[in-house]
């Protein structure tokens, strides 16, 4: 299957949104079995930036942002064909999972920075091996910053609380 052309892509937001979804699904999806060096993911990523190119070519950013059970693209509702119910689902989980409420991407951004953004993305979380606390990111940076906080107040020095 060729890679669509910028011109074959829906101009609509709500419509444009839903093959933006089903590239980024499959190129999450596909980085889970290949590396970024493999033709496999590189074919996947090439399609997904044809699509994530053309909007941003109509587009400041492209703004993918995650709202209960919806995903809406620079604010706008993404309407979802039943075909794309389930990957949605699976993207809907990955990104709760990491506490992530949506995904920008700005014009400058580059292939490069979008594979690492993939391998960090499904990385894990780095901080889970050393958490026997079943603490979140969130928690353990909120506890870093309140003991930063009380140690400088015992210490005398000038704090504020953020």
């Amino acid at each position: 299957m060729n890679a669509p052309t910028p011109s074959d892509l829906p101009r609509d937001l709500s419509e444009a949104g839903g093959p933006l979804l089903q590239r980024l699904v499959a190129l999450l999806r596909t980085a889970r079995t290949y590396d970024v060096s493999n033709m496999v993911f590189q074919r996947q990523m090439q399609e997904f930036m044809t699509h994530l190119r053309a909007l941003l070519d109509e587009e400041d950013e492209v703004a993918l942002v995650a709202v209960a059970d919806y995903f809406y693209l620079n604010g706008v509702r993404v309407k979802l064909s039943t075909a794309l119910l389930a990957p949605c689902q699976s993207l809907l989980a990955d990104l709760a999972k990491r506490e992530v409420g949506g995904i920008r991407f700005l014009q400058s951004v580059s292939e490069a920075e979008l594979e690492r953004f993939v391998q960090l993305f499904l990385g894990g979380q780095p901080w889970d091996n050393h958490n026997s606390l079943g603490k979140t990111l969130p928690d353990i940076m909120a506890a870093a910053i309140q003991g930063t906080s009380e140690a400088y107040r015992s210490d005398g020095r000038p704090t504020a609380d953020l």
